[in-house]
């Protein structure tokens, strides 16, 4: 019981400083590897019904603010949900040097 107590103890200052997102965010390559390799082939298969919609500076000076009100996200889900979209995962940021991310990953779609 000692020991449980203490782990628990212990998670709390890991969780905050985020030791086990830093963790995941290492091995999550190897680990996507692992699934591509080894994995169920029909699982991992690259799909043409898969989408990927990426905001980019340009739409957001458009638009005239960083980043897109509920409202408006909300309007953007109903117009991919319109093109026959069954999942819409909006990756949303709340720092301005998330757009140069989202700006890298755009241009490594293309």
């Amino acid at each position: 019981m000692f020991r449980q107590r203490l782990f628990f103890l212990l998670t709390i200052p890991a969780e905050r400083f985020e030791t086990f997102s830093l963790l995941e965010d290492q091995t999550i390559s190897i680990r996507q590897i692992f699934r591509t390799v080894f994995g169920d082939s029909e699982l991992t298969r690259l799909r043409d019904e898969i989408m990927i919609v990426a905001l980019d500076e340009a739409l957001y000076e458009e638009y005239g603010s960083f980043p897109f009100r509920r409202t408006d996200l909300g309007k953007i889900a109903e117009v991919l949900s319109g093109f026959g979209a069954r999942v819409v995962g909006p990756m949303r940021c709340r720092r301005s040097p998330c757009i140069g991310r989202l700006n890298l990953a755009s241009r490594a779609i293309r």
